[in-house]
């Protein structure tokens, strides 16, 4: 019997990006995508109110 954490190994996974910018997204957009996590095992930061907000918007991530 296969367990769901054997199929996917980021099930159990919070993931937190010091950093949101091009690339994190990138990264995010692909995890979100593929179904591997749901947003709501995404943390993230970022220095500038406007794009914390924005990724909130766009991916239902949580932002710091």
């Amino acid at each position: 019997m296969v367990t769901e954490t054997a199929m996917n190994p980021l099930s159990n996974c919070r993931l937190a990006f010091i950093g949101c910018g091009v690339m994190a997204e990138a990264i995010i957009t692909g995890l979100l995508r593929r179904k591997m996590v749901s947003a709501d095992q995404i943390v993230g930061s970022h220095p500038r109110l406007a794009r914390r907000e924005e990724m909130h918007v766009k991916y239902g991530v949580e932002m710091y």
